[in-house]
């Protein structure tokens, strides 16, 4: 149902142009359809949450309205979540406007679109659910590409800011999306040396020419890092894997062990830390239940004996690289 509603009470969604580059008001687009609402008015309603009165289709629309000084513009309401909303701010608008040219606002929508209609790397069929390739195809992408646009999300903001401002290419974003953050944020710092676009050849290059010094902080065990970290973090042997084709091979068994080394001590590090705490716990509360108590006294003496096979195993382990 289509009412009017004061132009002023109308607010744009606080992340449409997380997803949408808003229309240049000299572009043709912007023109045409600033002449044809200054003529007939506007002719598709916006589409409106009720509760919050916020935009989900038809900013441009409303920007023209705020232009023109409309006092009123057609909207029709609709009762929907915060998360059906951003649904419809993307759908609604790729239906009107599939010409988006940013890499990372198309990575976001892709986001989006995956959540709510399948699965993030799947081909098999739920019920309600659609494949990686039918999103895809709704978005007028390769399978391929669709996995490389959903992995620039997973880059930390540095190298999002890159993609944003088209130095960084997809395909090279993508593979760097692979590393952890700290390992992301030490390519960042060694690729900024470098004027122009970082192509996938670029990232390669550079990561070849590198010394082991300037990757340094890929094999630290501070916890500090620039960026929130991700919620799954790779394995040694991925990582070593995702960067043996970017290193030279003398430096790629360097690193590797580099990288053996670092996780070796973040490992006996969580294990003594976990004994520590349930020993404490021991001392520090009275546990009635002596079965309990007995259970957790063991698993005490099992930490000690992984603590000592860690470090017993260390130097073999490295040496194995």
């Amino acid at each position: 149902m289509t009412t009017f509603i004061a132009t002023q009470m109308l607010r744009p969604h606080p992340h449409n142009e997380d997803y949408w580059t808003p229309l240049s008001e000299t572009s043709d687009k912007y023109l045409v359809l600033l002449e044809s609402i200054d003529r007939n008015g506007i002719e598709v309603p916006l589409k409106v949450q009720r509760d919050s009165h916020v935009v989900l289709s038809g900013h441009t629309r409303l920007r023209i309205a705020n232009d023109l000084g409309l006092l009123e513009v057609p909207v029709e309401f609709l009762d929907v979540s915060d998360a059906e909303a951003e649904e419809i701010l993307v759908r609604e608008n790729f239906e009107r406007r599939p010409d988006e040219k940013n890499p990372m606002k198309i990575a976001r929508q892709l986001g989006v679109m995956r959540d709510v209609l399948g699965m993030s790397h799947s081909s098999e069929r739920n019920v309600g659910k659609h494949s990686a390739g039918e999103i895809a195809q709704g978005f007028h992408l390769r399978r391929s590409q669709y996995f490389d646009y959903l992995r620039l999300l997973e880059l930390v903001p540095e190298l999002q800011e890159k993609v944003e401002d088209g130095t960084l290419g997809v395909s090279a974003g993508s593979s760097l999306a692979k590393l952890d953050p700290d390992m992301q944020i030490a390519v960042y710092h060694r690729l900024s040396q470098h004027k122009g676009r970082w192509t996938a050849e670029v990232v390669k290059q550079f990561c070849r020419t590198a010394s082991m010094d300037e990757f340094s902080p890929l094999v630290q065990t501070d916890d500090k890092t620039p960026s929130k970290p991700r919620k799954k973090k790779k394995q040694p042997k991925q990582q070593v894997g995702i960067l043996a084709d970017l290193l030279a091979p003398e430096e790629a068994v360097q690193y590797a062990t580099d990288v053996l080394q670092a996780e070796i001590v973040r490992y006996q590090s969580s294990v003594e830390k976990m004994r520590d705490e349930l020993g404490q716990l021991l001392h520090d509360y009275v546990i009635r239940d002596a079965t309990v108590q007995e259970s957790m006294a063991a698993f005490v003496e099992l930490l000690d004996e992984v603590s000592e096979f860690v470090r017993s195993n260390a130097k073999r382990s490295v040496g194995s690289v």
